[in-house]
């Protein structure tokens, strides 16, 4: 529009021969629009029906910009072109700060859908081996082994059974926080992120359960059973 009025175009005659195909909505709007510029409307109030009826904020903030210019005494041209770059400026740094949050939304994934179950699984997996090996030893059996008999071996309170429930009850809380999270990075609301909840949940027990199937091969094959008399 703004080469139009430079070539020496009237403002409504301008905005009609600015409607191109490859403006998708706003052709038919702009086309409707410098319609009734040319039938005897104002061309702000032409202007400012686009916004309203597209139901778009930016375009909307953008074309009282320039009618705002334009009742200031404003240049119609220099108006056009300078509102043209700050828009191309608005949509490189929604789409810069689209990328960063996107990164962020990844690392919530990774480390509540990926991180954490294998945590959780060696953690179990370690204790419930410990648990496993105290109860196999002769604790007083083995301190004669000791000159001075005052090395002890104790088993703590803490079961395997209630460390895996801990782990389950934290992979389930991990997963709820973790998708709010990414629904408030992606869409800004925490319900936008109900549905990576039971993604989350069945990759946390799946992984968890994995890990531990896989551990227990590894520890077996390369651990020799020793036995203690």
């Amino acid at each position: 529009m703004a080469a139009n009025i430079r070539s020496g175009l009237t403002p409504d005659k301008a905005l009609l021969f600015s409607a191109r195909p490859e403006f998708g909505i706003l052709e038919k709007e702009i086309r409707l629009a410098a319609s009734k510029a040319i039938a005897g409307e104002p061309l702000e109030e032409a202007l400012l029906s686009i916004g309203d009826r597209i139901k778009s904020r930016l375009v909307s903030r953008t074309f009282k910009l320039i009618v705002d210019g334009m009742r200031k005494g404003g240049e119609l041209a220099n108006l056009l072109e300078q509102t043209s770059e700050d828009m191309r400026e608005i949509k490189l740094l929604k789409k810069e700060i689209s990328a960063q949050v996107g990164m962020y939304a990844i690392f919530i994934l990774i480390a509540t859908g990926l991180a954490a179950p294998l945590l959780f699984s060696l953690s179990s997996y370690l204790i419930q081996t410990m648990y496993s090996l105290g109860k196999s030893i002769n604790i007083k059996g083995a301190e004669s082994y000791t000159s001075m008999g005052f090395i002890k071996l104790s088993i703590g309170g803490v079961s395997p059974s209630f460390i895996q429930t801990y782990a389950f009850l934290m992979m389930l809380s991990s997963s709820i926080f973790g998708s709010f999270l990414v629904g408030i990075l992606q869409a800004g609301k925490e319900k936008a992120g109900l549905k990576y909840i039971p993604l989350l949940i069945a990759a946390n027990f799946l992984i968890f359960f994995l890990t531990q199937i896989f551990l227990g091969q590894i520890i077996g094959f390369i651990t020799p059973s020793v036995s203690l008399k």
